[in-house]
């Protein structure tokens, strides 16, 4: 245990060193929940009756670039790189097409698990989504840390990582989820005392800004963690933080 504390310890201390360089990437995930609303928006408008499939498939397009995009500014900063505001148009390129891998394998496998459990009971279904959602955990950051391309081999290294992983990688990350969950459930009244104390309009911007900022900062721990873990041993990160 006191390995893997050092091992959390040292995924927290590069946070402030990394959002020092570049503070303005907290403001990201807001940025790119405005641009989807947008684009759906739009799609809605253009594609519809008959062409409501095409829009559909065009909006997926649009949420892989933006995801891309993100994992793009996630990369760099986990990787130590100064980053801009003018790299947004050319975030989008570096991850699209693994992105896109993925979803469409999420897609297929969504529909053939759709026709199987049509007839299942809650529970089941349930089970399942959760049992995909542990093994398949580590999806992001196998995408822009092990550079793979295909959607089958991003599931099969997450699969492989969590299997090696399992412990150290949920501890943290359970504590992540039940903190968003708090969040956005209204356990922690927060969005309420924002929305008294500013006004609604204001108090519901920066709540979303803090929620994005949240998220990024949970998504640069989970990149120094999965960096951490990755190819190395327990008996390995031992030798390297000391009993």
């Amino acid at each position: 245990m006191p390995t893997l504390l050092r091992v959390y310890g040292h995924a927290l201390a590069r946070i402030p060193r990394d959002l020092a360089k570049q503070p303005w990437v907290l403001l990201l995930p807001v940025l790119y929940s405005v641009l989807q609303n947008l684009c759906t928006l739009l799609v809605g408008m253009i594609f519809r009756g008959p062409l409501a499939i095409v829009g559909g498939f065009a909006l997926g397009f649009v949420e892989a670039l933006l995801f891309a995009g993100f994992l793009y500014f996630v990369d760099e900063v986990v990787a130590g790189s100064p980053v801009k505001i003018a790299e947004i148009p050319q975030s989008f390129r570096r991850y699209f097409w693994p992105v896109v891998n993925v979803l469409f394998v999420v897609w297929i496998a969504m529909m053939l698990l759709g026709v199987l459990m049509q007839r299942s009971p809650l529970w089941l279904n349930l089970a399942i989504y959760a049992t995909a959602f542990i093994l398949f955990n580590a999806t992001p950051e196998v995408i822009y840390q092990r550079r793979l391309y295909g959607g089958l081999d991003v599931f099969r290294a997450s699969l492989e990582f969590i299997q090696a992983n399992w412990i150290e990688w949920f501890i943290p990350n359970l504590l992540i989820g039940a903190a968003a969950a708090a969040l956005l459930l209204g356990y922690l009244p927060l969005q309420v005392w924002l929305a008294v104390t500013l006004g609604p309009f204001i108090g519901g911007l920066v709540y979303s800004v803090i929620l994005g900022a949240l998220l990024f900062v949970a998504m640069l721990f989970r990149g120094h963690l999965f960096a951490e873990l990755d190819g190395s041993s327990a008996r390995a990160r031992r030798f390297r933080y000391g009993r």
